[in-house]
């Protein structure tokens, strides 16, 4: 009895649309049935057969279903004839051979297709190359799904090239505020020819440009690039761009640009004097670019906001030669309100000479000087100028600490340079991380906060890595807790231990009608009893809190036990970091429900713990509620629980009914219960992985990958879910009988992580 199709659970009459996904096709369905139903309704404008057309097997590998390639190719072919199809999805459907040709006839007559979703096909190069040319001809195409045949990309990518942007689309052009943004698009060199330098020809009056990061590389899973536009078409770009009278607006970040675009680049620096905001940071310029660039900065009067952060770690900076050259023309731009000279590594000698100057840019409103090596004697340069600054509302002074010595502000800086920002009575954002103030720099911001009345603006202060100290944090604490317009804190690395702990439990609720944001990271303050229980309940009755992050705090479980009984009170969390902490699997159960009742919680991760199977199973059946979290799934081996650091009483003896369980792990079947419980959790761990929303999972339990790839098999039977995009094993090769076997124990997984995994270099010690 072949397929009805009629039948409303595959055909809506009024949508003209056949969908055939909860059922597998053999070739008497096909040729009996969807072939001539098509024939009867040549109208159909949509079409999903998204696995229907795939291999069935049973548990002992047996052949169930199967529809043979010569009849996938037959009915391929009828569906190219459907004049009004607009979205067709054979995802999952094994095609191959004749029906990957049959396609591609499909695909170059059916022009008008708007959805097409080809993915997990298992598609080679030689079918993608097949395929290509005729998805380049698919110009109203919408939406395009590839996904499972990764290792074609590039292939795909190419034929997509055909189809150079439409730069009129709302999503990328404002014919009202007259601005073009184009970010969330790589662009390719046809896309630059053909598309946007006509289009720039065409709206001469322009306004606004934003290419924030189209005009560079993008690379493929290996490192092999997908989209590349040449310097010299960027160049020609840039010449373009030039030409635009009325433009004020320019973002042309993160953009990679070389040798003949900079010489463009200096070229619209000296012809667009009218521009207001010019950001270009992030290029990969260095001392050379910028010699070429500073003269013309210089002239632009008129520029009110000048970005130009750097990238330290990708060597994309100013440096300190690049710094003498380029500083002395900023400070003739008068009209500055902001600048951003973030991740430069100007230097203290620079900064000590760029100071004085630096105070007649009276209209700056932010400053950006993070990790530039300012130093002590460039803080103490800085001070004065700064303190001239009064329509300043965000500093950001922090990151500035580099290994040895007199290369951070430190005490002595500090000293010197609190006093001066205190003054200013507009300040509401100031970043001074990683300065190591110490406890003198403490008492400096102490005074100006106790006795001047400063800093009483702030909504963000960031004070991380300073090394202040128990003492000077036990006296400053109290003093920052009078700043009640405090959104965000952050105190990480601070050597915070029982006093500051102590003194944060007595005070923090004064913040408790702002604070969003509480960064408390990297210290130890969590040993005592009950300074703990005191702590954990005032950081809980701040009902505005939104992310907390406590990771590598030394917090074992009887903190979390704690921390537990207060939670739910925190209603708005979306965001609770407690990685790299010593919870275990006792911990791990006792917060699994309460996490459960925090509605908002997006993004919760506990890595770094010894946590094992036993918690990930409850944490992730606790967890299953929450439509958006972004979970993080790591298992480790578990130590026992009732290790002598977590304190655990293993003998209770106050008589209550509440006894600890001492056995846990006890399976020996003598309560009930057991086994039906544990068939449940494991039916609802199952449905929490199948909920599609895992991003990754990390496994270090056993050297062995095979043993590990089938303990990954155990939450996903049948293939992990299409969002899982991060798997690591973490396995010793030496302990696989051959690499081939352990190839072969990966097919179940989709293709874009099989295909990773394949090329992993078989002498690394880890699988990923």
């Amino acid at each position: 009895m072949p397929i009805d199709l009629n039948d409303p659970k595959y055909f809506d009459q009024e949508e003209s649309s056949l969908t055939v996904t909860n059922y597998r096709l053999n070739n008497e369905d096909v040729q009996e049935s969807l072939i001539p139903f098509l024939q009867q309704y040549p109208y159909i404008k949509i079409i999903n057969l998204s696995g229907s057309l795939n291999q069935e097997y049973n548990g002992a590998d047996m052949l169930l279903e199967h529809v043979e390639d010569s009849i996938k190719a037959a009915l391929i072919t009828e569906m190219s004839k459907l004049k009004n199809l607009a979205h067709l999805d054979l995802s999952r459907n094994g095609i191959e051979g004749k029906s990957v040709e049959a396609l591609a006839s499909l695909i170059g007559k059916l022009t008008q297709l708007i959805h097409l979703e080809l993915g997990d096909n298992n598609m080679g190069e030689q079918e993608v190359k097949m395929l290509a040319p005729q998805i380049g001809k698919l110009n109203h195409l919408k939406y395009l799904g590839t996904r499972g045949n990764s290792g074609q990309l590039i292939a795909i990518k190419k034929a997509l090239s055909l189809m150079p942007i439409d730069l009129n689309d709302p999503r990328y052009f404002d014919p009202k505020e007259l601005s073009l943004t184009v970010t969330n698009y790589r662009l390719n060199n046809e896309d630059v020819q053909e598309s946007l330098i006509p289009f720039l020809q065409q709206h001469p009056d322009i306004k606004i440009i934003n290419l924030s990061g189209s005009l560079n590389m993008e690379y493929g899973g290996a490192h092999m690039p997908l989209e590349y536009v040449e310097d010299s078409i960027k160049a020609g770009l840039i010449t373009e761009i030039s030409n635009l009278s009325n433009l004020t607006h320019l973002d042309l970040s993160r953009n990679y640009m070389q040798e003949k675009s900079v010489a463009a680049l200096a070229f619209l620096f000296g012809k667009s004097t009218q521009l207001i905001h010019l950001e270009f940071g992030d290029n990969r310029m260095g001392e050379q670019e910028v010699k070429i660039l500073a003269p013309e900065i210089g002239k632009l009067n008129h520029l009110k906001y000048l970005g130009m952060r750097g990238d330290i770690s990708r060597g994309n900076r100013l440096g300190e030669k690049g710094a003498a050259v380029l500083l002395p023309e900023i400070v003739k731009l008068k009209q500055l309100v902001s600048l951003n000279l973030n991740d430069n590594d100007i230097g203290e000698e620079n900064i000590i000479f760029f100071a004085p100057q630096l105070g007649e840019l009276k209209q700056l409103k932010y400053l950006g000087l993070n990790r530039n090596n300012i130093g002590e004697k460039g803080a103490i340069a800085l001070a004065s100028p700064i303190g001239g600054l009064k329509q300043l509302e965000h500093l950001d002074s922090g990151g500035n600490e580099i290994e040895g010595e007199g290369n951070d502000m430190g005490e002595e800086g500090a000293v010197v340079f609190l006093p001066q920002v205190g003054s200013l009575n507009k300040l509401t954002q100031l970043n001074l991380a990683d300065n190591q103030i110490g406890e003198k720099g403490a008492d400096a911001l102490i005074h100006q906060i106790k006795n001047l009345q400063g800093f009483i603006y702030l909504i963000s202060l960031d004070l991380g890595g300073n090394y202040i100290g128990d003492e000077g944090m036990k006296v400053l604490i109290p003093q920052i807790c009078t700043l009640t317009c405090l959104g965000y804190l952050s105190l990480y690395n601070n050597w915070i231990e029982q006093g500051g702990a102590e003194a944060l439990a007595s005070h923090i609720d004064k913040l408790r009608w702002n604070l969003k944001h509480l960064i408390l990271h990297s210290n130890d303050m969590w040993d005592e009893d009950e300074v703990t229980e005191k702590l954990a309940t005032s950081i809980c009755e701040l009902r505005q809190l939104e992310s907390l992050d406590l990771n590598y705090s030394a917090i074992k479980d009887k903190v979390v036990k704690v921390l537990a009984t207060k939670l739910e009170q925190l209603s708005k969390l979306k965001r609770f970091d407690l990685s790299a902490n010593q919870i275990r699997n006792k911990g791990a159960c006792e917060l699994a429900p309460k996490l459960a009742q925090l509605p908002e919680l997006e993004d919760f991760s506990l890595e770094g713990n010894q946590i094992g199977e036993e918690g990930v199973t409850v944490l992730h059946c606790a967890l299953a509620a929450h439509r958006n979290l972004r979970a993080s799934i790591i298992i480790q081996e578990d130590e026992p629980d009732n290790d002598i650091d977590n304190n655990v009483d293993n003998n209770p003896d106050d008589g209550s009914d509440n006894d600890v369980d001492n056995n846990p792990d006890d399976d020996s079947g003598n309560n009930p219960d057991n086994n039906s419980d544990e068939t449940e959790r494991e039916a609802a761990t199952q449905a929490f992985y199948e909920d599609l929303r895992i991003r990754r999972f990390e496994i270090s339990k056993e050297t062995d990958p095979i043993k590990n790839i089938n303990y990954v098999k155990k939450f996903y039977p049948k293939a992990p879910p299409p969002t899982l995009k991060y798997l690591t094993l973490f396995a010793i090769h030496k302990a696989v009988s051959s690499y081939q076997e352990m190839k072969e124990n990966i097919t179940w997984l989709p293709g874009e992580l099989r295909e990773e995994l394949e090329t992993v270099n078989k002498q690394t010690r880890i699988i990923r």
